[in-house]
């Protein structure tokens, strides 16, 4: 059983629907991946299924599947960083909108909403 991440890595929790506060929360791996008998304290049955052991941030240590762990990512360091504070994706340059194009836009997305728009004339609520 290889598993993507080794003992000492730094992970990210993510998935977790009943424990929702270990979403986002870092934790260590402590135990490479093995297949495990474990016990859910939601449902209060074992389940087997492989799993790693890890310590969380708060200091609990449980037993997590590979889909609920994600790696963290490393931070932005030098010559990376410089770059990230100057790159910046380009602006998209529009043509100037005429009277008539605003009140045309304005009009149509009003439509979508619901709201009654008379020929001619400014939006009227029905």
């Amino acid at each position: 059983m290889s598993g993507q991440f080794k003992v000492g890595d730094i992970c990210i929790g993510q998935n977790f629907i009943h424990h929702t506060e270990k979403n986002g929360m870092e934790c260590e791996i402590i135990e490479k991946l093995a297949a495990r008998l474990v016990y859910c304290r939601r449902t209060g049955e074992f389940e087997f299924g492989e799993h790693y052991g890890v310590r969380w941030a708060d200091g609990e240590e449980t037993y997590q599947e590979p889909s609920q762990l994600r790696r963290k990512q490393p931070p932005i360091t030098g010559e990376a960083f410089i770059r990230a504070l100057f790159d910046t994706p380009p602006v998209e340059r529009r043509q100037p909108v005429t009277a008539w194009q605003a009140q045309y836009d304005t009009a149509r997305a009003l439509m979508k909403m619901g709201v009654r728009v008379k020929p001619g004339k400014w939006p009227v609520e029905a």
